[in-house]
């Protein structure tokens, strides 16, 4: 027996709504009637859904005890906080970690996130505690910004 569309079951059922008081059962057979379709469609839906297929865990960019300690601390405050890592987002997490190439920035950037209840990781940044970088990295940009430039001057004069 061909089963019926969607469509064709709720036509048949709604051609039969002028006439419920004379269809058989009345409003009650006609609910009855209704409810058994709807059980028949999805019924149907769930035998045809497809399940979706598993994502692989991504390898973390690092494999030190300490990065892998600060991930761990750092997902399970996730989870504590409703608000678990899905693959997708672990995945963009590992590959923003790995274009930092330097493992301990990424450990110290898990640990701070996970101390200040964040969901995000960023770029850890040292403070003098109001906030503000310390003298100490301003003097660092400073340096690399004189290196850079003259490092350009070297490349300019020896060509």
């Amino acid at each position: 027996m061909k089963s019926k569309t969607v469509d064709q079951r709720v036509d048949a059922l709604m051609n039969t709504l002028p006439y419920l008081h004379k269809s058989p059962g009345g409003v009650a057979g006609f609910r009855e009637r209704l409810r058994t379709a709807l059980q028949e469609v999805a019924a149907e839906a769930r035998a045809s859904r497809q399940p979706v297929p598993e994502r692989p865990q991504p390898e973390p960019p690092y494999h030190g005890e300490a990065f892998l300690a600060a991930l761990m601390n750092f997902e399970l405050s996730r989870r504590q906080a409703r608000k678990p890592m899905t693959s997708c987002g672990r995945e963009a997490l590992y590959r923003k970690i790995a274009e930092w190439n330097n493992e301990a920035m990424a450990t110290q950037a898990l640990e701070e996130s996970t101390a200040n209840g964040w969901q995000g990781v960023f770029v850890p940044r040292s403070t003098n505690g109001n906030g503000r970088p310390s003298r100490v990295d301003i003097s660092l940009a400073a340096t690399r910004e004189l290196l850079a430039e003259s490092e350009a001057e070297r490349n300019a004069n020896a060509r």
